[in-house]
């Protein structure tokens, strides 16, 4: 690895900033009694102090960060001026149980990527191309990989098979998507359970709503539970 060389560790948790409380929920009735914590918990204090060696660039978030997290898996064509964007998670992907991290990538005027990354080892399976994007977000359910098409309100989706093969051919082969990307109210993110796609909307100035959709055999998505994000 050169000295220019761009490195980014991935977090194969992502947390998803919204409160899994339904907005056409009924309110609970308001209790008959009231009571009062102890100070003990009312206190709230962060830890400040700092990490001597964070394995990231710049200074440390703090001590605590540095111990619990640790540098994950290179993700690749950074020095090719691509930008990271939606983490996914596909379970034994080969049928050998090994699991597969997947990252989108975009670059403007440029097809998006999709990188294929062993999540134990580390290693770079391969890498496709698909068509420009944001590519906000990607998840994986079913037979399905499920990621943020062009402006924030739609999803395309790609059938697992055909990206797993894609993926091993080597170079970097063009994927098509399945069908039309279908209309949602917004895709600026996505997540899974394992069985719903959660999608949502970016907002840095006021809260918003993300939506649960069940997912088809082929694909189709069906609009379900509405969240307001925290």
């Amino acid at each position: 690895m050169t000295g220019t060389r761009k490195t980014l560790a991935l977090v194969a948790g992502t947390a998803l900033a919204c409160g899994l409380a339904p907005t056409a929920a009924t309110a609970a009735p308001a209790p008959t009694h009231t009571t009062t914590a102890p100070a003990s918990a009312q206190a709230i204090s962060c830890e400040t102090e700092m990490g001597s060696d964070p394995f990231y660039p710049g200074e440390s978030a703090s001590e605590i960060y540095d111990e619990r997290y640790s540098q994950g898996a290179e993700i690749p064509h950074l020095d090719d001026d691509f930008t990271p964007q939606g983490l996914g998670h596909w379970a034994d992907w080969d049928g050998s149980g090994t699991n597969l991290l997947l990252v989108t990538a975009y670059q403007d005027g440029a097809d998006a990527r999709i990188h294929g990354i062993e999540a134990d080892s580390g290693e770079h399976v391969g890498s496709v191309a698909i068509a420009g994007a944001h590519v906000g977000g990607l998840a994986v359910v079913d037979d399905w990989a499920f990621v943020s098409g062009r402006g924030s309100d739609r999803i395309r989706k790609y059938d697992l098979d055909e990206l797993g093969d894609a993926l091993q051919a080597g170079g970097t082969p063009y994927l098509t998507q399945v069908g039309e990307a279908q209309e949602v109210p917004a895709a600026s993110f996505l997540g899974t359970d394992g069985t719903t796609l959660y999608s949502g909307k970016f907002n840095d100035v006021d809260r918003d709503v993300m939506h649960a959709f069940s997912v088809a055999a082929d694909g189709t998505l069906t609009q379900g539970t509405e969240y307001e994000c925290r």
